[in-house]
């Protein structure tokens, strides 16, 4: 569920702040999680 959610945050930032702006601070943010969590979820 929670890799749900950070894909549609990546796309929101993406989308408001471009390539460039949308961070893994912003994106973690949005999702309720720290951004060195964001690993877990798509490095196994």
């Amino acid at each position: 569920m929670t890799k749900n959610k950070l894909v549609q945050a990546t796309i929101k930032n993406f989308a408001a702040y471009g390539y460039q702006g949308a961070t893994m601070s912003r994106i973690a943010k949005d999702v309720g999680i720290k951004p060195a969590s964001i690993y877990y979820f798509f490095c196994e």
